[in-house]
């Protein structure tokens, strides 16, 4: 219900919670085909850390990594981090 969040804001201080984490997790695979488990995101709650674990996992996987620069393209977009 926020109008703006920022990169730094944690996830669940702001008002998230299981459900809508679960969703979150859910439209990243819908929309960009990426595997991310819920337990990443509880272990990395705010957009600059879930990039960064992005960044990470797709670190020398070739296909994999030309497949995720377009979500931290828009990551970067949308947030300053």
């Amino acid at each position: 219900g926020l109008d703006r969040i920022g990169a730094t804001d944690n996830f669940f201080e702001i008002g998230g919670h299981s459900l809508l984490a679960t969703q979150i997790v859910s439209r990243l695979r819908a929309a960009f085909g990426l595997e991310v488990g819920l337990r990443a995101f509880f272990e990395n709650p705010t957009v600059a850390e879930q990039s960064r674990y992005l960044q990470q996992a797709g670190a020398g996987v070739g296909a994999a990594q030309i497949a995720l620069d377009p979500v931290l393209d828009t990551i970067q977009e949308e947030f300053v981090i």
